[in-house]
């Protein structure tokens, strides 16, 4: 936040108190929930231009001290079309389900922006339920008619553990596995019901990024 030059903070009810500590550690004021902040005036929206910022996204510093990168309205439409049209190829029909927190780019681009951008229907579960019980996840995508979900490796591996007392048949041949991810890939494949065949799978711009969709089922 010091080194965004961030003057303001303000998040859900749930995460104030961590919000408090990390505003005081950057010297900034006390942050603010989004039920107290004030209701807009009529005053007009900005005009945005393509190359106008739109955030900053920082790397997690697991390896090294955060960087930013100041992200523009252009690149952020690029990034989702790339993701939506050429890589998922998404379709009309298509609904997708997610665990992921908003604040992880994973969620926030993969399953928020992008699906605004594409107008794909999301269903999102909260993090804590997943976390608490992973199989909801499967259950949700096989409930709803989920088509597009992914997740980190861990994701996967939190359903494996469970999926020794889950009744789910392994129904899933995944393809296109490179030999660092086949444990992931048959992770999923034991835990994952398929509405309708074998899943599509597809690298993202990040190692740990997985995407699936289930192809559509012809008509006879």
């Amino acid at each position: 936040m010091g080194s965004a030059g961030a003057k303001a903070l303000f998040g859900p009810e749930t995460l104030l108190p961590w919000l408090t500590e990390a505003a005081e550690a950057a010297g900034m004021r006390a942050p603010v929930g989004i039920d107290a902040l004030p209701a807009a005036d009529d005053r007009p929206l900005p005009t945005i231009a393509p190359d106008d910022a739109c955030y900053v996204q920082f790397s997690s510093g697991s390896t090294r001290t955060p960087t930013g990168v100041l992200v523009t309205h252009k690149a952020l439409m690029a990034n989702a079309l790339a993701i939506t049209r050429d890589g998922l190829k998404v379709r009309p029909q298509d609904r997708a389900v997610s665990w992921l927190p908003l604040y992880h780019d994973m969620g926030l681009i993969g399953f928020l922006l992008s699906p605004l951008a594409s107008q794909m229907t999301v269903d999102l579960l909260p993090t804590a339920a997943f976390v608490r019980r992973p199989l909801i996840w499967l259950d949700l995508i096989t409930k709803n008619g989920g088509t597009i979900s992914y997740s980190p490796t861990f994701g996967y591996e939190l359903c494996a553990r469970r999926a020794d007392t889950a009744d789910i048949s392994p129904t899933i041949s995944p393809a296109g596995a490179s030999p660092a991810a086949a444990a992931t890939w048959s992770v999923r494949a034991r835990c994952a019901p398929s509405p309708s065949g074998s899943p599509r799978w597809d690298s993202g711009p990040a190692p740990s990024w997985r995407a699936t969709a289930w192809p559509r089922r012809r008509s006879r």
